[in-house]
């Protein structure tokens, strides 16, 4: 839930002014497949048990490792977009993601860096659906009564570190070229689905 909230803020942030640098038609089609996978991820977190959550955490790392090898290995450029199906199909994946361990990034992200499209639009589309999961996520979360002052008090807390570094990206971003980012990319999805192996085996 704080992750949700925290991700809105990034975007109320890094959004305004940047709306134009969308590609409306495919994000739309993702945002159609988050939805209803993100109220299952949510649904079906709250009948798991323990074993079986850190089970699927586990097998998400190797999902998530396994992602970032082949985005590794792909090294030559795409020149062809990939179809209205492959968004779609992302954002189902981010959307279950998303409503059941909070992370919607991995799908979406290995999905829209291997697009050949400007680094402003993989940008700002991927804010775009992290704020909408979030959006999603904390409405129905809060439905449900799950919204707890805790949750709200460490979020505040949060507030001004992430706005200042959304701030930071938007008005001095890195000046690395694609390949460079996608090299990090990279490395931040290796560290997610290793720290969720690790996670799942300690807890095993």
């Amino acid at each position: 839930a704080v992750v949700s909230l925290i991700t809105l803020v990034n975007g109320l942030f890094a959004l305004p002014g940047n709306f134009n640098k969308i590609y409306w038609r495919v994000t739309a089609i993702a945002m159609l497949g988050i939805l209803p996978a993100m109220v299952l991820g949510v649904v079906l977190l709250d009948y798991l048990n323990d074993s079986a959550y850190q089970l699927l955490r586990f097998l998400l790392g190797i999902t998530i490792l396994l992602a970032a090898i082949h985005l590794f290995l792909d090294r030559s450029p795409a020149t062809r977009g990939s179809s209205q199906q492959g968004y779609f199909l992302s954002g189902l994946l981010g959307g279950f993601f998303g409503g059941l361990f909070a992370i919607p990034g991995p799908p979406l992200i290995y999905h829209y860096y291997r697009q050949p499209l400007e680094l402003s639009t993989i940008r700002n589309g991927l804010i775009l659906l992290f704020v909408f999961t979030s959006a999603a996520r904390t409405l129905y979360i809060g439905a449900q009564g799950q919204l707890t002052e805790d949750i709200f008090m460490l979020s505040a807390l949060t507030v001004p570190v992430v706005a200042l570094a959304t701030l930071a990206g938007r008005y001095y971003p890195p000046g690395a070229g694609k390949m460079v980012l996608k090299r990090f990319v990279i490395l931040i999805l290796s560290l997610i689905g290793l720290n969720l192996i690790l996670d799942g085996v300690m807890h095993s």
